[in-house]
């Protein structure tokens, strides 16, 4: 393998002798086919997008150099590496040329992805991702997230924008959803339950859960629909869904006239929504059960037949708690003294957000 250390990087491999062209011809139509039953695998929509994307990546790498991917070694794995990290690649982040680490972390695993399943059906040999560095990556967030008076900057241009950008807009903000999930809704998956205004999505893995929807985003998305049926978000010809490619555009835009130096993208606003919650005063478990993280505090706990759902109480205390659209609710550790007492006893409570649901003793048989 030789590399050039110019700004675009250039890999070559001498793969030996030349195979027959009816064999080199054979061998994408192979190699398609696996990848569409790895591809078919994966339950989510979205996964397989994702996984689309960056397998052809390095289906087309592969074409330009010549390997077979269904034979390729680890020194054909350690060049493609290379090549993400340093060539030149058209991103949607302005002034970046080179993938971030991150980015190039996702692309190695989607492709030991479709090796595990290639090798465990027995298409190739060896998976060659087996080996290969990969870049360290963060487990802290490098997602940025708005202010609140950038928050107020971008919804008075939403607002000024028309009602369709400004129900957008508070819908992420107030419940924190993905825009996936968002573009998904429909208008028949708004309802209301014990008193509040909740919206039915689809999360990860085809989970099917119930948002809060703060009143101010209610009150928007009332003026945008107006009785309609059918997507809940449409595009600006208002005749077809919402993409998320278009809902990512439309932020982008607003974000420009608000004068935000912050590249804007749904992501940002749903972790900024995750940063306003609790800052409000909304207790963490509930923020992770709003934004649909797997696993939040207490989620492995049983529910007895009869006792109340946390997903119930949750409704209720994200009503009553802070943040976009929803009433005030005193700091529990800066509030008055009495502020936070427990409702039976009165007894101070030091924060409320750490006391656990307790649960009725199981019924005697």
């Amino acid at each position: 393998m030789q590399n050039d250390e110019s700004t675009s990087v250039e890999i070559v491999f001498d793969g030996g002798p030349r195979p027959s062209t009816a064999l080199a011809e054979r061998r994408p139509a192979v190699r398609d086919r696996v990848a569409a039953r790895w591809l078919l695998s994966k339950h989510s929509e979205n996964t397989q997008a994702a996984y689309r994307r960056d397998i052809g990546t390095f289906f087309d790498r592969a074409d330009e150099w010549d390997i077979d991917v269904l034979s390729a070694e680890q020194v054909h794995l350690d060049g493609y590496r290379r090549w993400l990290e340093t060539a030149e690649h058209r991103g949607r982040v302005a002034g970046r040329t080179s993938l971030a680490p991150v980015t190039v972390a996702r692309k190695l695993t989607t492709v030991s992805s479709f090796y595990s399943y290639a090798t465990r059906t027995g298409a190739a040999l060896i998976n060659p991702m087996d080996h290969v560095d990969r870049p360290k990556v963060s487990n802290e967030s490098m997602t940025p997230e708005l202010s609140r008076a950038e928050t107020d900057r971008l919804l008075d241009a939403a607002t000024a924008s028309g009602v369709r950008l400004r129900a957008l807009v508070l819908l992420l903000l107030g419940t924190g959803m993905r825009v996936s999930e968002a573009v998904k809704a429909e208008t028949g998956d708004l309802s209301s339950e014990r008193g509040h205004r909740v919206l039915l999505v689809t999360r990860k893995g085809g989970k099917r859960q119930r948002l809060v929807v703060p009143e101010a985003a209610d009150r928007a998305l009332r003026d945008y629909i107006r009785g309609r049926q059918g997507p809940l978000l449409l595009n600006t010809p208002g005749r077809a869904r919402m993409t998320w490619q278009q809902a990512d555009y439309y932020l982008s835009t607003l974000a420009s006239h608000a004068g935000i130096a912050v590249r804007i993208s749904p992501h940002v606003l749903r972790h900024t929504a995750a940063t306003l919650a609790p800052d409000a005063g909304a207790p963490l478990r509930d923020v992770q059960v709003q934004l649909g993280h797997a696993r939040p505090p207490g989620h492995d706990r049983p529910i007895r037949p009869g006792a109340a759902r946390p997903g119930r109480r949750s409704v209720d205390r994200a009503r009553r708690s802070g943040g976009p659209g929803g009433g005030a609710r005193p700091d529990p550790l800066t509030a008055a003294p009495g502020a936070g007492r427990c409702r039976r006893r009165g007894r101070p409570l030091a924060d409320p957000r750490r006391t656990r649901v307790r649960f009725p003793a199981a019924p005697p048989n």
